[in-house]
C-alpha cells in the first residue's frame, strides 16, 4: 500500500504532495518524474546525476538549466479535478558564486531524460510562468517556484503532464546545486505541491498572482 500522499480539510480543498515514484515504486514508478541538468558548454547527457546545477554552469563559463517534467496522467483524479495552487519545490545543498540569480520557468514540449542535451532541448514558450530570485543569504533549503498557471492551463486541456524548464534571467548569477529524482533519499527529491478542487460545480478557481512591473520575485525555504 502507498503512503498518504497528502490531506484534505474535509470541506473539498484535497493537497498531494508528488515526487517521482512517491505513489507507487516497485510495481512502476507512480508518477513519472523526469529532470536533467543542460549545460551550454556540454555534449553529455546528464540525466542520471544526483544533482543538477542552476544557474551559471559549475566551471562558470556558461549557463546550466534544468528541465523537468511530471508525468502525472494515471493518477485516479475525480472527474472535475481543478488545481488551485501548483508549487514546485527544489532542496539546495549548497552554491557557488556572489551574485543573487533570478530563475524562470517556461513551459515545454517533451524530452528524453537520457539523452537531451543543450543543443538537442525541446521547444519551449518565451513566456514565463513564473520567477523566483535565488540569495546568497542561505544556501541549504528548500526553493519554490508558483506553476498554477501551468497547472490550470494544461488540466483544462486534459493534459496532466506538466513539463517546463527553469532558467537563468540575464546574464549574472551563480551557480545553484539542487537534488534530482535520482538522489537516493526520496524525502529530498524534487516535487511538487499540488492543490486541488473536485469542481463539480464549474467554478472558475483563482488565478496564479500577476507580479507588478519589476517585480524580481522572491526567494522561498523552510
Amino acid at each position: 500500500m502507498p503512503t498518504d500522499q497528502g490531506s484534505d480539510d474535509g470541506i473539498g480543498n484535497n493537497t498531494l504532495n508528488l515526487s517521482r515514484g512517491s505513489i507507487f515504486e516497485t510495481t512502476g514508478l507512480l508518477p513519472t518524474v523526469l529532470d536533467v541538468e543542460i549545460d551550454s558548454n556540454a555534449t553529455v547527457n546528464r540525466g542520471n546525476s544526483n544533482t543538477m546545477v542552476l544557474g551559471l554552469n559549475s566551471l562558470g563559463t556558461g549557463q546550466s538549466r534544468v528541465l523537468m517534467e511530471f508525468d502525472l496522467t494515471n493518477i485516479p483524479w475525480p472527474l472535475a479535478m481543478t488545481p488551485t495552487q501548483m508549487m514546485l519545490r527544489l532542496y539546495q545543498p549548497g552554491v557557488s558564486g556572489t551574485s543573487s540569480t533570478t530563475v524562470a520557468a517556461f513551459a515545454c514540449g517533451g524530452f528524453t531524460e537520457s539523452s537531451v542535451v543543450w543543443a538537442t532541448a525541446p521547444s519551449c514558450s518565451t513566456s514565463e510562468i513564473t520567477r523566483s530570485t535565488l540569495t546568497l543569504t542561505n544556501p541549504f533549503g528548500w526553493m519554490e517556484w508558483d506553476l498554477t498557471s501551468l497547472a490550470q492551463s494544461n488540466i483544462a486541456n486534459g493534459n496532466t503532464t506538466m513539463t517546463f524548464m527553469l532558467a537563468m534571467v540575464g546574464s549574472t548569477g551563480s551557480s545553484h546545486s539542487f537534488y534530482s529524482s535520482e538522489y537516493s533519499n526520496p524525502a529530498y527529491r524534487p516535487h511538487l505541491v499540488l492543490d486541488y478542487v473536485d469542481n463539480v460545480n464549474g467554478i472558475t478557481p483563482p488565478a496564479q498572482p500577476t507580479l507588478p512591473s519589476g517585480w524580481r520575485g522572491a526567494l522561498f525555504r523552510d
